[in-house]
């Protein structure tokens, strides 16, 4: 499941608005922005260290999908299903392996 853009939002936007957050966005594959992104990670720790006093919200405001979505019951079946099938699972993952080292064994041998 895709959880979309969860920090490019109107919502987001505007919380960052009201608290003088700079918002960026960069690519997680170009390295030189990533070096600068390391670097201002590493000057708002360092300041927050410096800080004596950090508050931590006790309940978020902005819930992920992951969280809103759990429902306590179907977990429950999902993991009993999940105990019943684990001899199947264990079984073709047995039989996958030794496939593997025949296939391996054929090849370097």
């Amino acid at each position: 499941m895709d959880n979309g853009k969860q920090f490019d939002n109107a919502e987001f936007r505007e919380y960052c608005d009201n608290n003088s957050i700079e918002l960026c966005f960069t690519s997680i594959a170009h390295p030189q922005a990533n070096g600068k992104a390391e670097v201002a990670n590493r000057i708002n720790l360092d300041g927050l260290k410096k800080r004596a006093e950090v508050v931590v919200p006790l309940k978020t405001i902005h819930g992920s999908p992951r969280v809103e979505g759990y429902e306590a019951e179907t977990n429950k079946e999902g993991r009993r299903l999940a105990l019943d099938l684990i001899d199947e699972v264990r079984n073709k993952a047995n039989t996958r392996n030794a496939e593997h080292q025949g296939r391996a064994s054929f090849y370097y041998n």
